[in-house]
């Protein structure tokens, strides 16, 4: 009798912990909410979807894809959940790296803060910072993105940094020598260091 009691002990010892994590693992079901979050964002509901995608990732807590919607979704609200976004698209990129949406969203909500700030409200430093890292992982993970290139460029200036600035615009355009955007950036940017003559070589150059 004693056996058959610890046979049976052993055997619940082992069964109980594997269903536990299966009951945790269920992508199918996981894809459900997170297809219904979708579906209430898009019609506005945002306290609903919010909730979906929080059912979807109880059943799969490490999918990069569903924070970074989450996130988005955040910022959709009638009034902006700045600090959720951020925590979410964080755990987004925690979960995957390469995850280019989570790192638009934190690089929109920085460069929102900073185009917010006043003569009253300097910008902060960190913030800069880590808009600054947010766009340089937008071009890591896709190097052909110009629109990244600009930002950081102006980022730079924000920090100023010109010498950084003015590596990212002739990196720039390097790539893209026909961007009127990148050769005015640059132009403005030795004008604003009273390089005067230099600003007109390169728009003179660009003219012809």
């Amino acid at each position: 009798m004693k056996k058959v009691s610890m046979v049976l002990l052993l055997m619940l010892a082992f069964t109980i912990p594997s269903f536990s994590q299966a009951t945790k693992s269920n992508p199918t079901e996981a894809y459900f909410h997170f297809s219904k979050a979708r579906m209430l964002a898009e019609q506005g509901q945002v306290n609903d979807a919010i909730t979906e995608y929080k059912k979807a990732l109880d059943l799969d807590p490490n999918n990069s894809l569903i924070y970074s919607e989450m996130a988005e979704t955040y910022l959709r609200a009638q009034s902006p959940r700045i600090r959720e976004a951020v925590g979410a698209a964080e755990k987004a990129i925690k979960a995957d790296a390469d995850n280019v949406d989570a790192h638009k969203i934190l690089a929109s909500v920085y460069t929102s803060m900073i185009s917010d700030s006043s003569a009253n409200a300097p910008i902060a430093e960190e913030t800069v910072n880590r808009a600054i890292h947010e766009f340089e992982e937008m071009l890591r993970i896709d190097s052909s993105d110009q629109s990244s290139y600009l930002m950081l460029g102006r980022l730079y200036q924000v920090k100023n940094d010109d010498k950084k600035a003015e590596e990212i615009y002739r990196k720039f355009l390097g790539m893209e020598p026909g961007s009127e955007e990148g050769v005015t950036s640059l132009a403005r940017l030795h004008m604003d260091a009273g390089n005067n003559k230099e600003a007109a070589t390169l728009l003179e150059g660009f003219v012809k």
